[in-house]
């Protein structure tokens, strides 16, 4: 039912004008006319939406559609950082993203940073939540309903999700 967006796709899923549409339309159709929802929260993820104005334009058009699940910051902001302590390097750009699955709970990321997703998945070894990640037309088949957590969490500044493992 929901899905992270890195900003590396974010044009590439809801503009068709991009040379890489094709790859994400799936993305896009899932989110459109089926059970997919945008879920996103924490200063990080919120900044690199300001780059663009169209960026806002999309995400407060799919609000209105009640296709967002919006997150507790600071939630995302607590877990982001634990997720950058965990993993130790600091050429992973992209710990809020672990932060959001943490605090929503949500499953899946769309992503083609391969470096994000290795490090995401170190985060998350050995916890018995396994995060899949669309990168593609090959991946398509994630976007089910299996993948829907039973209780994504709207958070009200009090995360219920668990401590993910220390090193």
């Amino acid at each position: 039912m929901c899905i992270v967006i890195d900003m590396d796709v974010f044009a590439q899923v809801f503009s068709e004008k991009s040379r890489d549409h094709p790859k994400y339309e799936p993305v896009f159709k899932w989110i459109n006319e089926g059970d997919g929802k945008i879920v996103y929260g924490g200063e990080t993820y919120w900044k690199q939406l300001k780059q663009s104005e169209r960026k806002i334009d999309v995400i407060n058009e799919y609000k209105n559609k009640d296709k967002v699940f919006k997150i507790c910051d600071n939630c995302v902001d607590i877990k982001e950082k634990e997720a950058a302590r965990l993993i130790g390097d600091s050429t992973f750009n992209d710990p809020h993203l672990a932060g959001i699955l943490m605090v929503s709970n949500c499953r899946l990321v769309c992503s083609r940073d391969e470096g994000a997703r290795e490090n995401i998945k170190k985060i998350f070894k050995g916890t018995g939540f396994n995060p899949r990640f669309y990168t593609g037309l090959g991946s398509k088949n994630i976007l089910t309903r299996r993948y829907i957590p039973n209780n994504i969490q709207k958070c009200m500044g009090l995360c219920l999700r668990k401590t993910i493992r220390k090193k």
